[in-house]
């Protein structure tokens, strides 16, 4: 029996129309300097930098170069 909560993989692509967009290239766009959808890890990594503890470790686990980007 298929439970009510379980997504197809059919369900998983997003798909969008090109034509929705006002730029030709990503190039044409301006670069981002903040992670993006990742608030809660941002905080999580300031919370962490900021902790005076010796023996205080900070671990971060993600997709290469997530945190590229970020300036702390």
């Amino acid at each position: 029996m298929k439970k009510t909560n379980e997504l197809s993989y059919k369900n998983l692509k997003m798909i969008c129309n090109p034509d929705q967009f006002e730029f030709e290239s990503t190039t044409d766009l301006d670069p981002i300097d903040t992670g993006i959808g990742q608030d809660r890890g941002i905080k999580a990594l300031e919370f962490g930098l900021n902790v005076d503890v010796r023996g205080y470790n900070l671990y971060i686990e993600g997709p290469s170069r997530s945190w590229q980007n970020y300036v702390y």
